[in-house]
Order: structure tokens, then sequence, then C-alpha cells
């Protein structure tokens, strides 16, 4: 392995827009079309998933699917099969387990593994992470992307940044260089300090981890001092193994206030079958 005793290492597993994947595997006449994953057109739910296009035309998870209609209205519209999509998902944690039992769900088709005590496994960093692809692409049969790195921040973003069906490895002590170039939007960022820092000109990570930390803190509170580590490359995060189960949830956004609750447990006892 690249890193040296003791040296975090982790490895991010991520099958982008996995619902859209699946949905799309399930139907390839739809490979090409804008699809938006959640409900029919006319039904009273959110968007659970979309394709870039679709997502390009301002289209969101947990938007009403009225609004997403007529953001992109040229776009496919199909219900959920979240029992489909978790099945895919369960696979893609297994792949990871098969390595090391510290595997953490974060979301749909997002899987933390830390592979810290895997260093004498493997010749190095590289070598770890395309036995990690193999196990995963044979697990799945689906387009995934896999990141490493020192902690979890860099990690996924190395993900995001591997091309389809290749591992992004980040060698310790490159993380800065990495990030550097990366939109501030990759962070967890609220609005009103995205905002903010966009008015003062700071657009990428570098930007930010250039800025004093404790300048940082004053301007923005206590909790930007995590965020102006993350842009540093530090991450303090552990992969947690006993992190909750992957949970797919429903919302919806009533226009106008509610005086009578009968269309509030009507909607409740729908989004609950």
């Amino acid at each position: 392995m690249d890193a040296g005793p003791g040296a975090m290492r982790v490895i991010c597993l991520l099958i982008p827009h996995l619902p859209v994947q699946v949905e799309r595997r399930r139907n390839p006449t739809l490979s090409d079309a804008s699809l938006v994953v959640g409900g029919r057109r006319w039904d009273d739910g959110a968007v659970l998933d979309c394709c870039p296009r679709a997502a390009a035309s301002g289209v969101e998870p947990g938007m009403r699917l009225s609004q997403a209609e007529a953001l992109c209205p040229d776009a496919y519209f199909v219900p959920a099969d979240e029992g489909a999509y978790e099945a895919v998902h369960d696979a893609l944690v297994d792949s990871a387990r098969r390595f090391t039992p510290t595997v953490e769900t974060a979301k749909l088709g997002l899987v933390f593994a830390d592979v810290s005590g895997l260093k004498r496994q493997f010749e190095n960093d590289a070598d770890l992470a395309d036995q990690f692809l193999q196990e995963t692409i044979d697990a799945s049969d689906f387009d995934v992307h896999i990141g490493l790195g020192n902690s979890r921040f860099v990690a996924e973003q190395a993900a995001h940044a591997a091309r389809s069906g290749e591992a992004c490895v980040i060698p310790s002590g490159e993380e800065q260089a990495f990030l550097s170039p990366l939109d501030i939007s990759v962070l967890p960022l609220d609005p009103e300090m995205e905002r903010r820092l966009r008015l003062l000109g700071v657009r990428t990570l570098g930007g930010l981890a250039n800025l004093p930390r404790l300048a940082v803190i004053r301007q923005f509170g206590s909790h930007a001092g995590p965020l102006h580590d993350m842009a540093n490359g530090m991450d303090g995060r552990p992969v947690q193994a006993d992190a909750p189960p992957l949970q797919i949830s429903r919302s919806h956004a009533f226009i106008d206030p509610l005086s009578d609750r009968v269309p509030l447990l009507a909607l409740t006892k729908y989004m609950m079958d």
C-alpha cells in the first residue's frame, strides 16, 4: 500500500443514478431518453432520481413530479421500484464486505469501506482498488465508479472523478492538489454559506483552503471549520460499520397551508402503502 503505517485509507463505491440505471437496464428503449424516476407525471409524489439530462433542466430528487414535468416536459416518468434498487445496492455492500467488515451505506448507490487494515494483503493502493472494482462489477453488473483516498470526502470525490468501470486512486500527500480545482458545491454547504463564498470570489476548494481557518470560522460559524478541513483534504469522520440501514423516503410539499387534516392523513396513508 502507498500509505504509511497507521494511515487511514477509505474506498468509496458509487453506482451513479442507481434507479435510472436499473430502469434503463429493464427497458433499453429508455437508454437515450430523459428519465425521471418516482412516479408517473400525473402522480402526486416526488422525484426519487433523474438522469443527468433531466438534472440539467433543473430536475432534482425530492421535487414534486408536476414541477419536474414543467421543467423537463419531454422526459419519461416511471414509478419507483424500491425493492429492485435495494437489491442492487445490497449487492454493492456485499461485494465490499468480502474485503472488510467496516462498510457503511451513505445513501442509495453510495458505500464507504475502511481498508486501512488491508495494506499487507495488497502490493499497493492501485492493486487494492482494482480488486474492489472487479468484485463489484462481477457482483452488480452495473456502471460502478471507485475512489480511494485518505478519508471519506477525498474517496467520494475520487469516485465521482473516476471514469466508468475504472478506479481513481489519490496517493497520500496529493489530496490538496486533487481537490483544489473542484467547485465548492461538492461540499455539504448550506445555501447561504455557498452564496456568500461566491460573492467573496471563492468558487473552488483551493480558494477556500487558502483562506485562514480561523477567519472562515469567524465569518461563517464553527460548523465551517470541518468544511475548511475537507477543502484541505482532511476529514476525520470514520466509516461506521453499524450505520443505520438504507432507507428510501418520500416527501410531499403542499402549495397552500392546510386547514383540514383529512387530505394530510390521506396522503400519508398513500405514501406508506
